[in-house]
């Protein structure tokens, strides 16, 4: 298994878009309807800088960003593989 964090940035312009999405993958997640191998750990926003960090379990980095390309949300993001220390 991979622990993904995926970093989200957008503008004001589509904030509501951004939002909407970020909205339907957390009812995707509580509902237990994420794809197979993937699993949201945690999720946080930072409201005044316009980001979202969002923590997963991934079978894979690559497994990943293919999941992200087919959502394609209306955000600038960034995936990083990370290591859990503690």
């Amino acid at each position: 298994m991979t622990y993904i964090i995926i970093r989200h940035e957008w503008n004001t312009e589509n904030q509501e878009a951004a939002f909407k999405t970020v909205n339907q993958i957390l009812e995707t997640a509580k509902q237990g309807k994420l794809p197979s191998g993937f699993r949201l750990l945690s999720s946080f926003v930072a409201t005044s800088t316009r980001t979202a960090f969002c923590t997963y379990e991934a079978p894979s980095k690559r497994d990943f960003q293919s999941l992200v390309a087919q959502i394609n949300p209306p955000t600038k993001y960034t995936i990083h593989e990370v290591s859990k220390l503690y």
